[in-house]
């Protein structure tokens, strides 16, 4: 049976297998002795006995001398961090993927990057790098929001205007930011959902989302972009743009529920239409149909002396022609420029006068009647 808590973890002998409860109470109370070597010895003796000492430390915590209470909450962070390790070295030495020796959110990780060696030592990185945020995580999603939330200012904080420290930024912190972020159960803010789509830009992360053999940083991506968000929240945008920038499929979902009626702002909106035609297929042309009566303007531009408006419908149009393998041209769109991330720029998907759009509409339906019924 795997592990499931540090104190199940067969380590070396220490301290801890000799002591017994008198003489950590002993030790405990030396913590506020009048002398400092006392204290100071006794505050190393409970370190080195470790984790049969925690609950002994965990009551000190409310002590009534304030000596007392500072040592045994110094005491439990260090026995607390000297446990981590030795779990974290057991965890990469043992292959065995049950095992997981209590570290936070390895199950859920696993379903998502897999268990190979590449996997696991991602996930000892991460969780080298965000400790705290992955026990948030696993322990208390619905409060971890407001920690990611906090990670994602202080890393931005600590690169701001630093080229170097920016192109340095840690693949594990992205990594373990991103997959607190693509939890359902964790509550994402609109600064935290901005953060983790600027860290989908950076060196390291872009590196290892087109690295061959495929990076298990990559399902923590898909995850991430994988989860719906309110229509009218950047974030539901955004991401469309982070999963064509990296072909990730786990978009398109979210991306329907975007263009449901009533629709969010045309402006964010054909984002969702273009990441279907990129990431979709054919059978998603039904979705969107009801798109073409959709008359909302995302631009008005001036093209060789001609206005060319882009509307929602245009967006949609093109998107399924893509998606049928027709093309662009035969349907009378004359601006239309190619980009390698979006398929094309929104704007450049607008007609010259209502007349040539009725026309596409028209051939269209006619395909559509002989094609798709």
């Amino acid at each position: 049976m795997a592990p499931l808590f540090a104190a199940d973890v067969r380590l070396p002998a220490n301290a801890g297998e000799r002591a017994d409860a008198d003489q950590i109470a002993i030790l405990v109370r030396e913590l506020g002795a009048n002398r400092f070597i006392v204290r100071q010895h006794a505050q190393r003796a409970l370190v080195e006995i470790g984790l049969p000492a925690k609950a002994a430390l965990e009551t000190a915590v409310h002590d009534p001398d304030g000596e007392v209470r500072q040592r045994a909450r110094q005491a439990l962070a260090a026995i607390a961090d000297v446990d981590f390790h030795a779990r974290l070295g057991a965890f990469l030495a043992d292959l065995d993927p049950d095992h997981h020796y209590g570290l936070a959110g390895w199950q859920r990780y696993r379903s998502l990057s897999g268990e190979s060696p590449a996997a696991r030592r991602l996930f000892a990185d991460m969780q080298r790098a965000e400790r705290e945020l992955l026990e948030a995580v696993a322990n208390a999603p619905a409060q971890a929001g407001a920690l990611l939330d906090a990670r994602c200012q202080q890393v931005e904080n600590g690169i701001a205007g630093d080229p170097f420290k920016q192109s340095h930024l840690s693949l594990a912190t992205m990594s373990a930011l991103l997959f607190a972020g693509g939890n359902p159960e964790v509550p994402v803010s609109a600064h935290a959902g901005g953060s983790l789509f600027s860290f989908g830009s950076q060196a390291a992360l872009a590196q290892a989302m087109h690295a061959r053999p495929p990076s298990p940083v990559r399902p923590l991506v898909a995850a991430w972009v994988g989860r719906s968000f309110e229509i009218d929240s950047l974030t539901s945008y955004r991401n469309q743009l982070l999963a064509m920038q990296y072909h990730l499929k786990e978009a398109v979902a979210p991306a329907l529920k975007l263009i449901q009626p009533p629709g969010g702002r045309p402006e964010w909106e054909h984002f969702a239409i273009l990441a279907i035609a990129k990431l979709g297929g054919q059978e998603h042309v039904a979705a969107l149909e009801p798109l073409l009566n959709d008359e909302r303007t995302i631009d008005a531009s001036d093209r060789g002396g001609q206005k060319s408006d882009a509307e929602i419908r245009d967006v949609a149009l093109a998107a399924m022609l893509h998606l049928t393998g027709q093309k662009l041209s035969d349907y009378g769109f004359q601006h239309a420029k190619a980009n390698p991330t979006l398929l094309w720029n929104a704007t450049s998907l607008g007609f010259n006068d209502p007349a040539a759009r009725e026309e596409a509409l028209k051939k269209w339906r006619a395909w559509a009647e002989k094609h798709l019924k």
